[in-house]
């Protein structure tokens, strides 16, 4: 702060004395992302392109814009990785390219952020939270048995067992049913991936798995 003396005079002669405090900033540019997080998925064993914006809020231009990943095998740009100038109101589109390697499971969300900085001016982390799926399908069925009488000569399996199949992280039901006489229950399509499957019937404990 800068200290401004000053004196009020009336015509009578009557003074006053006192302070102005005077403080300056200088004008930043004011970085906005949309969206302001990245929730979306990529396909195994494709190449996908995923764009979002960041938008120039602030009086004067954004500079030398940097856009910083986290090091990750399946995470790109393909847009550029700094930006000279960002005028105010312009915005700029930022294209990440998404291709999951082996190492990713599928159905398990991956959560990180990026960065994205200036010279002067606000800095923005963008979370996100990406999931590998899959386009191939198949069928599951699940086996109902009773450890106590699994092993007898009859060996019956668990008629009337209730079935729940459930994203593992979102708890998402998938499929849910009752196994048949059999001791069977069948979801004819499902995507390939991670599930957890939850089985109960009376007068049995509950099983849970993925």
């Amino acid at each position: 702060y800068t200290e401004i003396p000053f004196t009020l005079t009336s015509d009578e002669g009557a003074e006053l004395k006192d302070l102005i405090y005077y403080h300056s900033k200088l004008q930043e540019g004011k970085l906005i992302a949309q969206p302001i997080s990245i929730n979306t998925t990529m396909i195994k064993d494709q190449s996908r392109i995923y764009e979002f914006s960041v938008k120039n809020e602030g009086a004067v231009a954004a500079e030398k814009v940097e856009i910083k990943l986290p090091k990750l095998d399946w995470m790109q740009l393909s847009s550029a990785t700094s930006i000279d100038k960002i005028e105010p109101n312009e915005e700029i589109k930022i294209s990440l390219e998404l291709k999951p390697t082996i190492k990713e499971q599928l159905n398990v969300p991956i959560t990180g952020s990026i960065a994205i900085s200036q010279i002067r001016g606000n800095t923005l982390s963008i979370p996100f939270k990406i999931e590998t799926v899959s386009e191939a399908s198949g069928k599951l069925i699940i086996d109902a048995v009773d450890e106590y009488t699994y092993n007898t000569a009859s060996a019956p399996h668990l008629s009337g067992a209730k079935v729940v199949v459930k994203h593992p992280f979102t708890g998402q039901i998938i499929a849910e049913g009752i196994t048949n006489e059999k001791g069977l229950f069948e979801v004819p399509t499902i995507q390939e991936g991670w599930y957890t499957v939850v089985v109960s019937a009376d007068k049995h404990t509950p099983y849970q798995n993925n």
